[in-house]
């Protein structure tokens, strides 16, 4: 947990590896590809099923939709 985040209590890993992997640079499809696909790092083994989708499933479409919230963030703020 980073120190802008010391003292908050986290019910969800922070998207550390993402962030990092978009500080600095234009938010061009390859960028955002890149950052999303940092996210299985960021979850770790914090990742579970339920009756609704497998543990294994979430992991494996978690880049999918961070991809698809960047690029609707950065279409929002006219950067796309």
């Amino acid at each position: 947990m980073g120190a802008a985040h010391a003292g908050k209590r986290q019910w969800f890993p922070l998207p550390e590896a993402v962030e990092k992997a978009l500080v600095g640079k234009g938010l061009d499809a390859a960028t955002i590809a890149a950052a999303a696909g940092q996210v299985g790092a960021d979850l770790g083994g914090e990742v579970s099923g339920d009756i609704f989708a497998s543990a294994s499933y979430r992991k494996a479409v978690a880049p999918v939709y961070v991809k698809r919230a960047i690029a609707a963030a950065a279409a929002r703020a006219g950067l796309a």
